[in-house]
């Protein structure tokens, strides 16, 4: 929620929201907080089930496990957790890897 809330303030339009069926999207604060008054600012669509190629997340993923992470071996959970929050702080830092993904999605131009 607290996204969305960062999106409308900074954006003041309707937003067109594609998300996928992630349990969090469907929670009952989520519900809440669009039955509250918020859904006029949203227009949302989901992500067919089964159909990562629609998703650009999956794209972000992939490029984080093959590249940014790729050959990396950890001893221990906080050592991964470190090793990917740092390879998202390098992914972050690259527009074209992120804007790709976007592009291997079809309804993205």
């Amino acid at each position: 929620m607290r996204f969305l809330k960062n999106l409308r303030r900074k954006s003041g339009k309707r937003l067109l929201i594609i998300w996928d069926g992630a349990k969090i999207h469907s929670s009952q604060a989520v519900k809440d907080y669009l039955k509250g008054g918020a859904s006029r600012y949203y227009h949302l669509e989901r992500l067919p089930a089964y159909a990562s190629e629609l998703n650009p997340d999956e794209g972000v993923w992939n490029h984080l496990k093959r590249v940014e992470l790729g050959n990396v071996c950890c001893t221990n959970l906080k050592e991964l957790a470190d090793k990917v929050t740092a390879g998202f702080t390098r992914l972050r830092r690259k527009p074209t890897a992120l804007l790709g993904c976007l592009k291997q999605v079809p309804y993205f131009v």
